[in-house]
């Protein structure tokens, strides 16, 4: 039975950055310039003036007068498959495990400025807690469908809603690079972890992301296989095949087993 690839971790040698002036302003750069992440590329007029940073290391490709820079990077993108709010970006920190929840008691405005990681957002209480202490997104495993439908911060869930525990791959490579000024596009259902401070590719980092190239649309299932559901009971959740038997799947899950149509499941790369 052939079943679609899912790649929840991406490395891409061409990614652009847009980096908003949000007002009137002037340049410090021009097309073709160099950057490092803190270097500064323009300075926006308002009621206090305010330097921007290009928050990435690459190359300057557009300068869009008065709007925006456009630089040109390498990341690596987590995929999610559903996302609330708008852009957003901040530091990455560790909120919580892979399976854990990002409890109330965890958001404190020492994460102000940063981009939360944990195994799922169990209330609308700390979307509002989190909102209001500075927090700027959170990427995690799944969260409560009506909080989630309720919440104002930009949120990109990687499996779906309920419990589902934060991919293990994804979970490993965002604590690598904890500290790492990211982009979270929720629209687009991804994280754009761009290129090391030093303007370089960091090889230790990426390397899992490109140890598996994957080139795969549809491959066939076997027993033993990483697998995400997409069933309405159970969406989100991530397995391994136990069996297959024509056209359904015995998957298990969290140490129970469920059938499930071969149709309605993803392969994990």
């Amino acid at each position: 039975m052939l079943c679609p690839v899912i790649q929840k971790v991406i490395f891409s040698k061409k990614v652009f950055v847009e980096r908003r002036l949000g007002g009137e302003g002037r340049f410090f750069v021009k097309k073709g310039s160099k950057v490092r992440p803190f270097d500064f590329v323009a300075e926006i007029k308002d009621t206090v003036r305010q330097r921007l940073t290009a928050g990435v290391g690459g190359e300057v490709v557009k300068l869009i007068p008065g709007k925006a820079v456009l630089i040109q990077t390498s990341a690596v993108i987590v995929r999610g498959v559903v996302g609330a709010g708008g852009d957003s970006e901040g530091e990455i920190r560790i909120a919580a495990a892979y399976d854990g929840p990002i409890g109330l008691d965890l958001v404190t405005a020492d994460w102000a400025g940063s981009v939360l990681v944990g195994g799922h957002v169990p209330t609308l209480e700390v979307f509002k807690k989190a909102e209001a202490v500075g927090v700027k997104g959170i990427v995690c495993g799944g969260a409560d469908f009506a909080a989630f439908k309720k919440a104002g911060l930009p949120t990109l869930l990687t499996e779906g809603f309920g419990r589902p525990p934060l991919n293990r791959k994804v979970f490993e490579f965002l604590k690598n690079v904890e500290g790492r000024n990211v982009f979270l596009s929720p629209e687009r259902e991804e994280l754009l972890v761009a290129r090391h401070l030093d303007g370089e590719e960091d090889r230790r980092e990426l390397l899992e992301a490109q140890s598996e190239e994957v080139t795969e649309v549809f491959i066939e299932l076997q027993k033993g296989m990483e697998v995400q559901v997409f069933t309405s009971a159970n969406f989100g959740q991530m397995g391994e095949v136990e069996k297959v038997v024509g056209d359904m799947v015995e998957v298990g899950l969290n140490g129970d087993k469920m059938s499930v149509p071969g149709r309605n499941l993803g392969i994990i790369k």
